[in-house]
């Protein structure tokens, strides 16, 4: 058994992505390494929002903006809302 991935931007001109990983918990309790992914839940917004970025492509202007699982990791709640109006084309206020 395997699974087959397929290319779904295939064909679109600037395909914005995003990678979420929802969830409080990073972990399953007493498992290998928990205390590292508790520490990552902690440090990010997987413990306040549910969930944290952990990759963007954006298309701006006329250029991409890229954002790796390290830069993603480093938004915060407050920046969380602003981020977000961004990627699906929204202008936050202000």
């Amino acid at each position: 058994r395997f699974v087959a991935l397929q290319d779904v931007t295939h064909g679109m001109a600037r395909p914005c992505l995003v990678d979420v990983k929802m969830g409080r918990q990073q972990h399953t309790p007493g498992a290998h390494n928990s205390e590292s992914k508790m520490r990552k839940s902690r440090e990010t917004t997987s413990a306040t929002l549910g969930f944290r970025l952990c990759g963007m492509q954006l298309y701006q202007g006329a250029q991409y903006t890229r954002q790796d699982k390290y830069q993603c990791r480093r938004h915060t709640k407050e920046q969380m809302q602003a981020i977000l109006e961004a990627f699906f084309g929204h202008q936050s206020p202000g």
